[in-house]
């Protein structure tokens, strides 16, 4: 067996708990999903050098599919209370915590970053809905000196809607939190 065959199957087994035919889906709404094509794309670990699983080729009428259940799902988000939305944030700051290693583990095999980098990034994004969790509690609107005599004016902070991304391929869960 030759250094290059024996490293391979070697990189092979780090990711045992991953089967290369494992079909993933898109979070949409409350549930997984295919895309409403059925079209998949085989994921390669450029490291491992091995297929290992297969993943949703969203098109335009996912987008679509993904921005209604958005828009829904906004109808409850906006109308919940401060507190609330502060302490969903924090519960998913810690489920991300409570599956740091699969989570990590996952990225690395996607994406071809170390496991150091995307332990680091994994905790990071767990401190980041950490940070917005509390963050909910300082927004609040401004009281303005009006240039117009008796009159009053204001600010408010509220949310205003729904935020699409389209996020690097090599760094997409780091980025989840940035908008």
């Amino acid at each position: 067996m030759t250094d290059a065959t024996s490293m391979r199957n070697d990189r092979a087994a780090r990711f045992a708990e991953f089967d290369a035919n494992t079909e993933y889906g898109m979070f949409i709404g409350d549930e997984v999903v295919a895309a409403q094509s059925g079209q998949t794309f085989r994921m390669y670990d450029t490291f491992e050098e091995a297929e290992w699983g297969y993943v949703p080729v969203a098109a335009a009428p996912d987008v679509d599919r993904a921005v209604r259940a958005a828009r829904a799902a906004f109808q409850t988000w906006s109308k919940t209370p401060a507190a609330a939305r502060s302490q969903i944030l924090a519960q998913w700051a810690a489920l991300v915590r409570e599956h740091a290693e699969e989570l990590a583990r996952l990225q690395v095999h996607e994406n071809g970053k170390t496991i150091t980098e995307m332990r680091g990034s994994t905790q990071g994004v767990a401190a980041m809905g950490d940070y917005a969790a509390q963050l909910i509690h300082t927004l609040h609107g401004q009281t303005i000196t009006p240039m117009v005599p008796d009159h009053d004016v204001w600010t408010r902070r509220e949310p205003v809607g729904v935020v699409a991304a389209i996020t690097p391929g090599t760094t997409r869960w780091s980025c989840c939190l940035g908008s």
